[in-house]
């Protein structure tokens, strides 16, 4: 990650930030007070589960307990016994994987109504987005083969309706001996792929994969934060989330030339739908625990000229840094080289991690010149 602020305050964040998404964990959704914004992970020693909580009792250090002792250490909610349960019966430590456990516990009522309701919402919204993403994966299918006499919005009509499966079947066939697959086999794949693409759905469709959406909300946080001019604190939350945006839209770039191809995609299916499952993963890793953050901001800032600081600190308390080995090249350059940099003697205007001028101060400390000049 990076960050404009004192040597000593990018010291100590780099030094939190973990060197990988799994040495980071997944976010839980517990309902017990204690284990708000708790990560679970698996220990690479053990193969162990862990819960790793923050501020516990009021610390400002993490403590890890084991999974299974979790019990003998805090009272559980029933809600969260019966989540624990589920991520330990699904191994729901990705993100994806724990989205999912945490809504069917939730939609049983065990956390409250309203709870069970937003639950049941989510998992609509899911199912939505797999039939989006099928619909979308078909229409390419369509325009890339040219199968039928009809026009592609006739055609994905008809796919709603009764006649669904039977083009299903049509398109695959097709498509199969553009592929030189079996036709049964083929259809098995086009409905994998769009399994696997659900999360994050086709860039060229309306408002298509929480991922996409999580990442737009990002931006919007990043922009929020910038413009609340609120210090330090906030010019590091701010440049992380922005480091994180970038590094999501480099991510679903890749992801979105990967499948551009499709007769190339299947022609090497085997690798490259593994390596499509993977980049997913990494993805709604870097994501993941952003969505709490922008929840936790929107409350700090609903009362702007009262600026709520107690949730600006909790904010940066759980904020998800970017693992140290996932960094941006540039950024990892920079913070390996933080020890020789803190003893450097930083001149006038410039930056302390490059030694270049820094053109946003000149610019700043110019603008505040012309200011006054006038008064």
């Amino acid at each position: 990650m990076a960050y404009g602020g004192d040597a000593q305050t990018l010291r100590l964040a780099y030094d939190y930030a973990p060197s990988t998404f799994d040495e980071r964990g997944t976010t839980v959704p517990f309902t017990t007070p204690e284990l708000a914004f708790s990560r679970v992970r698996r220990d690479s020693r053990t193969n162990h589960l862990e819960v790793l909580v923050m501020g516990f009792s009021g610390g400002r250090s993490i403590y890890v307990f084991p999974w299974e002792g979790l019990t003998s250490v805090l009272r559980l909610t029933l809600h969260d016994r019966a989540l624990q349960a589920e991520i330990s019966l699904a191994d729901a430590i990705t993100p994806m994987r724990m989205r999912l456990a945490a809504h069917r516990v939730a939609r049983t009522g065990l956390a409250g109504v309203e709870a069970a309701a937003a639950a049941s919402v989510a998992m609509e919204r899911i199912a939505q987005d797999e039939k989006l993403t099928r619909e979308a994966m078909l229409r390419r299918i369509i325009r890339l083969t040219g199968v039928l006499d009809k026009t592609t919005d006739d055609l994905m009509r008809r796919v709603r309706g009764r006649v669904g499966e039977s083009i299903i079947v049509q398109v695959s066939e097709v498509f199969a001996k553009l592929t030189r697959q079996p036709s049964d086999l083929c259809r098995t794949r086009l409905l994998e792929l769009s399994d696997a693409m659900g999360p994050l759905g086709f860039a060229d469709e309306e408002d298509a994969g929480y991922l996409r959406r999580t990442l737009r909300q990002l931006g919007d946080l990043r922009a929020s934060i910038s413009a609340a001019n609120i210090g330090a604190t906030g010019h590091l939350a701010a440049e992380t989330a922005g480091v994180t945006a970038r590094m999501a839209e480099r991510m679903i770039g890749e992801i979105d030339r990967e499948i551009r191809n499709l007769p190339a995609f299947f022609g090497n299916w085997e690798t490259n739908i593994a390596q499509l499952r993977h980049a997913m993963d990494r993805l709604a890793w870097l994501l993941d625990g952003w969505l709490d953050v922008c929840e936790l901001w929107q409350a700090a800032m609903a009362d702007r000229q009262n600026i709520d600081h107690r949730r600006i600190a909790e904010i940066m308390r759980i904020i998800p840094l970017v693992p140290k080995g996932e960094c941006e090249t540039t950024v990892r350059v920079t913070m390996d080289n933080l020890s020789g940099i803190r003893h450097r003697i930083v001149q006038q205007l410039q930056d302390w991690r490059t030694g270049e001028v820094d053109y946003e101060v000149v610019s700043r400390i110019e603008a505040i010149k012309a200011r006054t000049a006038v008064l």
